[in-house]
């Protein structure tokens, strides 16, 4: 029999026969190099992946046409082993755009979202946040807890997490996921579409769908819908202020007390939402955003907001109204000064930017304890940089392999021209009703920090007027890029360096006798029993969503260890103890790990 679409009818869902697949070629819209919309499919939101040697982009939509897509790459030699799948093109690295990919599944047709009955309510994997978050409220009054950037693709965003601005209020995502349909590919390369529902008896449906909660996307096959259930009712309101802190006098010492102050204010059990983001000291300014999402009858945590305010004009900490747009994931928007009372739909509208389509690179961590010293005067340090600081980088950094940038690295010592405006340590509230969940209920782990950090950097390819003209455009983009991820790489590496570079949860302290003077994450492989976290850590690791490639380069530079041991160090600060059934659900459904990317789970 084939496969089965759901039609909705006055919040019913009627079954709709698909026709039999007919033999292996998918009869989906296919996009080639020859067709007009082929340049703009083969980039995603970051600006620097492009998969131009792209063949085909298959555009399914329905479950039978993802099943016949795949198919059709795996009886491709070249294509089976040079396959993406994209939903709303904002994966953090190349795995989905890059020179080798020959074919990409596009899934951002299969957007319905639908009343399943029986208080489930189902969105197809190509939806976007934004489409979710309206259908979900507009007719059926409820919400999940997850992005604000509306463009940013459910496929991966929810298998990730699916972490948002009501996550203090409601939890993650994943929390309210009862069940995925998902297309795997088994031992014989036969194709077919599982559909896991909570409550199973079958173990190997359950390990599939507890790693489809965090497990993260293109690990385990295609996800083309996902099923919600008891999901919150939707807040009728929301108090919604910025402000700005002011880098002019902004001291170290006064830098260190502001995060002091955030701590005191983010740790306190309330269910609001607070973002500091930490511009670089060219922007001019630290904006800070405060929401509550309330009822009528609900608190709003008005005098939080104030409270944080006070201890802000009592450390003597310059305040301004905001002169720049807020920035970043996973908020982003206009400039806003004064304190508003909205529906909490107007506040949603109003952060639901995404932000301009420009090159970028993000890191992140999740944190458990306020910022030890160390790590504040590093981010002050990397945040404070001047134009001549950055070519000193540049200098103590080369690289090898393109020398010439020290032409531009001995501009940037008298010109700014490499702008670092968009250069942000993003510091978002955390816990509450996340950290109601166990550390094991889903694949995320990170179940006690009260703060998660996102490192970011956005730059656009185009030089500045006072660069000379004789230099040529592509090599200062080129430079531009190695700037900027040199940048953001090594500041990383400097805030956690008392970790092994990366903010690694296992790293103990030194005892008698120790070569290296600690335990480092490299040594706990993936398959290892689940070694003890430290009871007393300050780090956490970090959200896979953010997905992070260099932290290989870290590991295995700093330990010198080979890549393949590095990729399981890494990807035991995304999951820590919970990578090994990640690694059990991946053998059972995905044997010949047809899904892969570069820091995928391994089989």
């Amino acid at each position: 029999m084939g496969q089965t679409c759901a039609r909705q009818t006055n919040n019913t869902v009627t079954p709709v026969p698909q026709p039999e697949p007919e033999g292996t070629e998918c009869k989906c819209l296919k996009v080639k190099p020859e067709s007009k919309q082929y340049v703009g499919m083969i980039q995603g939101f970051d600006q620097r992946f492009e998969a131009n040697n792209c063949e085909v982009i298959f555009l399914p939509t329905n479950t039978n046409e993802v099943i016949q897509a795949i198919t059709e790459i795996i009886n491709n030699p070249d294509y089976k082993e040079h396959f993406s799948i994209k939903g709303g093109g904002h994966c953090y690295e190349n795995y989905v755009f890059n020179k080798d990919i020959r074919a990409i599944i596009d899934v951002s047709l299969m957007d319905k979202v639908f009343d399943a009955g029986g208080r489930l309510f189902a969105a197809e994997s190509g939806g976007t946040n934004w489409s979710l978050l309206k259908e979900l409220y507009r007719k059926f009054g409820v919400v999940i807890p997850g992005g604000s950037c509306y463009s940013v693709g459910l496929g991966g965003h929810i298998c990730g997490g699916g972490y948002g601005l009501l996550s203090r209020k409601f939890g993650l995502t994943i929390d309210y996921l009862s069940g995925v349909d998902i297309v795997c590919v088994d031992s014989a390369n036969k194709v077919a579409c599982k559909k896991l529902r909570k409550g199973s008896t079958v173990e190997e449906d359950q390990d599939l769908l507890w790693a489809c909660k965090g497990g993260g996307g293109g690990n385990y096959g295609i996800i083309t819908c996902y099923y919600f259930e008891n999901l919150p009712p939707a807040p009728q309101n929301a108090y919604l202020v910025t402000v700005s802190i002011d880098w002019n006098g902004l001291t170290l010492q006064k830098f260190q007390t502001l995060l002091d102050i955030l701590w005191d204010i983010v740790s306190i059990n309330e269910p609001f939402f607070a973002i500091l983001h930490i511009m670089h000291i060219s922007a001019g300014e630290i904006p800070f955003l405060f929401q509550s999402a309330f009822d009528k009858t609900e608190y709003f945590y008005e005098n939080t907001y104030s409270r944080f305010i006070a201890a802000l004009n009592t450390a003597n900490i310059g305040l301004k109204e905001s002169t720049i747009p807020i920035i970043g994931h996973p908020s982003s928007t206009g400039i806003l000064n004064i304190a508003q009372q909205l529906t909490w739909f107007e506040a949603a509208q109003t952060l639901n930017s995404s932000g301009p389509n420009q090159c970028g690179k993000y890191k992140s961590a999740y944190m458990r304890k306020r910022f030890p010293p160390h790590q504040s005067e590093m981010i002050y340090k990397y945040l404070t940089m001047t134009p001549s600081d950055l070519a000193d980088l540049g200098r103590k950094f080369p690289d090898d392999s393109n020398p010439d940038y020290s032409q531009f690295i001995n501009d940037l010592s008298v010109n700014p021209i490499i702008n670092m405006k968009q250069s942000i340590v993003q510091v978002d509230s955390y816990g509450v009703a996340v950290n109601d969940v166990g550390t094991t209920d889903t694949a995320i782990p990170q179940r006690d920090s009260v703060m998660k950090l996102q490192y970011q950097t956005y730059w656009k390819r185009s030089p500045p007027p006072s660069l000379e003209k004789t230099k040529p455009i592509d090599r200062y983009n080129r430079f531009q890029d190695w700037m900027h991820l040199l940048w953001i790489n090594q500041m990383f590496k400097d805030v956690y360096s008392e970790t092994g570079g990366v903010p690694d949860p296992y790293y103990t302290p030194a005892t008698s006798g120790e070569a290296d003077g600690a335990t480092p994450l490299y040594l706990h492989s993936c398959t290892n029993p689940s070694p003890s976290l430290p009871s007393d850590r300050t780090v956490d690791g970090c959200y896979y969503n953010y997905i992070d490639d260099e932290m290989m380069s870290t590991i295995q530079h700093h330990y010198g260890v080979d890549r393949k041991e590095a990729r399981n160090a890494v990807l035991r600060l995304y999951f820590e103890n919970n990578l090994v059934r990640l690694v059990k659900a991946k053998k059972q459904s995905d044997p010949n790990d047809i899904f892969k990317h570069g820091l995928s789970i391994p089989t």
